[in-house]
């Protein structure tokens, strides 16, 4: 759903979910609850690679799919991919059963998908961290995916603005690169605490690059080295980004 901005700039608010499932063949809202992994819910850590250093790190993990697997989820009608989310559980301890949480995915086209985690190091009885479990989890090793599922966007906006905080510019790239490909204006501020803890930059650097006159990126900083609170992401080009 996009509201109007100033000046009629659509503001990208909330996506608008049109549910399907690829690892569980029943409904995501049952598959999410199921505590013992059924047949075809566990996917395999392929590949860890950590983006951001400074504590909390940031980690972009791969897994493999399950071979069961039927494909990417059912969405939007047929007009395009949708934004995928996976569900994914960490083992039950000390009595906390519901370690459950979402996360934003792409879909790798090899038979694996992709999400980035910002690792938060609590772990239980204090904290029911299911991102402190994917910090820890050793590559080739299982993660527990009850439900695999897609959520359609507004494709048909001329001028987007997209506000993007820390891992959630995961969730603005694939509609901001289907829409720039479409020919629309694109505005993302992207927002951080630092310059260091800024993520996947080679790919906003990408698309500046190949759309430099219908993409701006700004990177708003909360606590930035030598007291600037914005950099201009276009500047002199994708180098900036």
């Amino acid at each position: 759903m996009a509201r109007q901005g100033r000046r009629g700039l659509p503001i990208l608010l909330l996506l608008l979910a049109d549910n399907g499932t690829v690892v569980a063949r029943r409904k995501a809202s049952d598959a999410a609850h199921d505590v013992v992994p059924r047949d075809g819910t566990l996917c395999r850590l392929t590949l860890r690679d950590i983006l951001c250093k400074t504590a909390p790190q940031v980690h972009r993990l791969r897994f493999a799919l399950p071979t069961v697997a039927s494909g990417e989820p059912a969405c939007c009608g047929g007009a395009g991919a949708g934004i995928v989310h996976v569900m994914i559980r960490a083992p039950a301890v000390f009595n906390q059963s519901e370690r459950i949480a979402p996360y934003s995915a792409s879909l790798d086209g090899d038979g694996s998908f992709s999400i980035v985690v910002k690792i938060y190091p609590g772990e239980p009885p204090a904290y029911a961290a299911v991102s402190a479990h994917l910090g820890s989890l050793p590559v080739g090793e299982y993660a527990h995916v009850p439900s695999i599922r897609a959520q359609d966007w507004r494709r048909d906006a001329a001028r987007v603005g997209m506000l993007c905080f820390g891992v959630g510019l995961v969730e603005c790239l694939h509609p901001a690169e289907a829409l720039l490909a479409a020919g629309a204006q694109v505005r993302i501020i992207n927002a951080a605490r630092r310059r260091s803890d800024l993520i996947l930059l080679p790919r906003l650097r990408a698309l500046l690059s190949s759309h430099p006159a219908s993409l701006s990126v700004l990177h708003r900083l909360s606590r930035p080295e030598g007291g600037r609170g914005a950099e201009a992401g276009g500047g002199d080009g994708a180098g900036e980004a």
